[in-house]
């Protein structure tokens, strides 16, 4: 070999000429120093004093200061954040007597479920004559003329108490207690109101079971589900409203059970039923009764009220749907036992036209998993209930003969509703921590651990971004990373000048001095 092979053109190949020892502790210490005075006009408390503490004892106790601060700030924040995004709520209450109040729903019911004289129309053979008619006329001598009551002397057979035991919903819509005389009178005191609370033709019918499983013909009054309105009635404290409720003892299916009815008083956005959640009614009584208003607002998802907004929803399906989330559940059990078995059960407390279902689906409704339903409803977001007292009291003899051509006591009782000191208490649930508290509390927490404000913090990072640019700068100018730059950049502009051109290259030239020849005729260099 002739000649040697030409040097490469990249200098990072080649042995550096700068003496790499000196120029690095230089630059070093050129950034130490640099580091150290930023430091040292930093505003962050702790940092300053570290940095020109005199000894290195004193620096890692003040080092050790600061990283306990920072420790326990570190946990005192992630702890209220917790806290924070659990979305924890405070509730105000108002207690008001305002001078308009809104009107409740009342559902009245009579205990008896078969009206004797229509059941014995149809089904005579089922009926006779009862021993106990003497003690009957005795009872109700208005009811008994000649013998008869009402105009009949026939009653239900022993043999028959089981029709009413299980009537069926149909025995019950054709045979139960009419609206009227259940409710004999209806109206308010002291005012005019132009709603139809008391007109007859909106009283809503609804079947409810007893406590014995035995079905009821119930109405409701001033039940705003059924139509397309969300405002409740109101009326001034000053009225009061008077219900006569006439129990009609001529038409017990069993002559000799006790007369009484049930009443409940509830939102009208909601069904209940007067036979669990409601109180007796008795004959020759007066019962007065004091309502209270409660309203709640709460707070919809991610809070912890979880509210659903059922008026919304209601406005969605076309003015249609439940305004509560008891409503809710029984829409969604009515649902479940439709679909399932094709009837509904007969506790259901959802307005609907379907049958009830019988012990022939008593399998079938066994098997369906009901959790889903009251997992499914939260509270309302808009809720009111009433709450009430109740007041009985015997009718005085006086009363009696006073309003004996009017009324006979023992047959009928008196509800007198009182608005007079209706309190209205007021649940308003807002957020426990705002965003304005979430900002003002972070800054208490970074003032008491680290005392820096946020001049200081902005100062801090202006200080690290000024860092950062000087260590790009520095690293930038030194002279290796400046040959290198300054090669490939040669090269890349090389190979754009020339792609395809061989003298470029300059270990794949043609050039005998820089090769072998090989002469394999004479086997020989």
């Amino acid at each position: 070999m002739s000649s040697t092979r030409p040097p490469t053109p990249y200098p990072i190949f080649r042995k550096s000429k700068i003496p790499p020892k000196d120029s690095e502790k230089c630059e070093k210490n050129d950034v130490v120093e640099y580091c150290k005075d930023m430091l040292q006009k930093s505003m962050l408390t702790g940092v300053p004093q570290i940095v020109t503490a005199p000894t290195l004892r004193s620096k890692i106790f003040k080092t050790f200061v600061v990283l306990g601060s920072f420790t326990g700030f570190l946990y005192q924040t992630s702890t209220f954040l917790m806290m924070y995004f659990s979305y924890p709520t405070l509730v105000d209450v108002q207690v008001t007597t305002p001078p308009f109040v809104d009107v409740p729903a009342v559902t009245i019911c009579n205990r008896n479920g078969l009206k004797r004289k229509e059941y014995c129309s149809i089904k005579p053979e089922n009926c006779g004559p009862s021993a106990f008619l003497d003690v009957f006329c005795q009872r109700y001598p208005e009811s008994c003329q000649n013998g008869l009551v009402s105009g009949s002397d026939l009653f239900p057979k022993t043999s028959a108490f089981h029709e009413e035991v299980s009537a069926t919903q149909e025995m019950i819509k054709q045979f139960g207690h009419q609206s009227y005389p259940l409710v004999y009178s209806c109206e308010f005191g002291e005012v005019n109101v132009t709603f139809d609370f008391c007109k007859n033709s909106t009283f809503k019918s609804f079947i409810f079971q007893d406590l014995y499983g035995r079905m009821k013909k119930c109405y409701i009054l001033n039940a705003l589900w059924s139509t397309a309105t969300l405002n409740l009635p109101q009326v001034p404290t000053r009225a009061t409203l008077k219900l006569v409720v006439d129990f009609e003892p001529e038409e017990y299916f069993r002559i000799e059970q006790t007369v009484t009815g049930q009443m409940a008083i509830h939102s009208p956005w909601n069904i209940l039923n007067p036979f669990i959640e409601g109180f007796t009614l008795k004959p020759n009584k007066i019962y007065v009764v004091q309502v209270k208003e409660d309203i709640k607002n709460l707070l919809p998802y991610p809070y912890q009220t979880n509210c659903t907004d059922y008026i919304k929803a209601w406005k969605v399906r076309g003015w249609n749907g439940p305004l509560s989330k008891e409503m809710c559940i029984e829409e969604c059990l009515l649902n479940q036992t439709m679909n399932n078995c094709m009837c509904v059960l007969p506790s259901n407390l959802y307005p609907h036209n379907f049958k009830f279902c019988g012990r022939e689906a008593e399998d079938c409704m066994n098997k369906i998993n009901y959790t889903h339903c009251f997992v499914k409803c939260s509270p309302a977001c808009h809720d009111r209930n009433f709450g009430y007292s109740v007041k009985e009291e015997d009718v005085m003899s006086d009363s009696m003969e006073l309003h004996s051509s009017k009324r006979n006591w023992n047959r009928t009782a008196m509800v007198l509703f009182i608005f007079k000191r209706t309190q209205v208490n007021m649940y308003k649930y807002r957020a426990k921590y705002e965003s304005i508290e979430l900002f003002s509390l972070l800054g208490g927490f970074v003032g008491i651990w680290l005392g820096v404000s946020l001049i200081a913090l902005l100062d801090f990072l202006e200080s690290l971004a000024t860092f950062t640019v000087f260590l790009v700068d520095r690293f930038k100018a030194n002279p290796r990373i400046a040959s290198i730059r300054s090669a490939i950049g040669s090269r890349v502009s090389s190979r754009n000048n020339s792609v395809h051109s061989e003298t470029s290259i300059p270990w794949a030239r043609t050039d005998s001095s820089n090769h072998l020849r090989v002469d394999l005729r004479r086997g020989n260099y």
